[in-house]
C-alpha cells in the first residue's frame, strides 16, 4: 500500500491552518474587547472547539491521503504535529502581539495579578515585592510560550485520540 500523505506532512498543512485560524479569532477577540487580562470571557474558549475541529480535519485528511486507512497512532501524531506547528504560529503571533500590536498589555496583565494577589489580604506590600520576580516570570512572554507549546500539545494529544477512535480503520492484509 502506497501512502500519498503522512503524518508530518497532514501536521504542518493543517497545523499552519489551525495557527492562522486562531490569530483570526485572537484578533477578532481583541477588536470587538473581548481579550482583556482583567476579566475572562466565555467567548475565549471558543478556542478548544476550533483546535478540536481541525485537528479532526488533520486526521481525516491524513485518513483520506492514506487510502482510508488510519491507526490510532498515525491519528495521533498528525493531531501532535498539527498542534505543535499551530503552537509555533501562535507563539510568533503573541509575540508580535505583546511587542507590536499591544505593548501596554503585558503590563496590564502584570498589574492585575498583583492586584489580586493583594486583594486576597494575606499578602502585604513588601511580601508582594519578595516574590515580584517569580510573578514577573509567570506573567512574562517566555512563560506565555512555555504554556502555549504545552496546553497546544494536550489539546492535540486529546483531539487526535478522539478523532482516532472516530475515524480509525484497519488495513486490509
Amino acid at each position: 500500500m502506497e501512502k500519498n500523505i503522512t503524518t508530518l506532512q497532514a501536521g504542518l498543512k493543517w497545523g499552519a491552518y489551525l495557527g492562522i485560524a486562531l490569530i483570526f479569532f485572537d484578533l477578532l477577540l481583541y477588536l470587538a474587547g473581548f481579550k482583556s487580562p482583567s476579566e475572562s470571557n466565555a467567548i475565549q474558549f471558543l478556542v478548544y472547539p476550533i483546535m478540536f475541529a481541525l485537528i479532526y480535519l488533520a486526521v481525516n485528511d491524513y485518513k483520506n491521503g492514506n487510502e482510508g486507512f488510519l491507526s490510532l497512532g498515525e491519528a495521533i501524531s498528525s493531531a501532535i504535529y498539527t498542534g505543535l506547528v499551530a503552537a509555533a504560529i501562535s507563539i510568533v503571533y503573541s509575540f508580535i502581539f505583546i511587542y507590536i500590536i499591544d505593548p501596554g498589555f503585558m503590563e496590564e496583565v502584570k498589574a492585575v495579578s498583583k492586584e489580586a494577589a493583594m486583594s486576597r489580604g494575606n499578602m502585604s506590600e513588601d511580601d508582594y515585592e519578595k516574590i515580584e520576580g517569580l510573578m514577573n516570570f509567570f506573567v512574562s512572554p517566555y512563560f506565555l510560550m512555555i504554556m502555549t507549546l504545552i496546553i497546544y500539545t494536550i489539546t492535540a494529544l486529546i483531539s487526535g485520540l478522539i478523532a482516532g477512535l472516530i475515524l480509525r480503520t484497519k488495513e486490509a492484509n
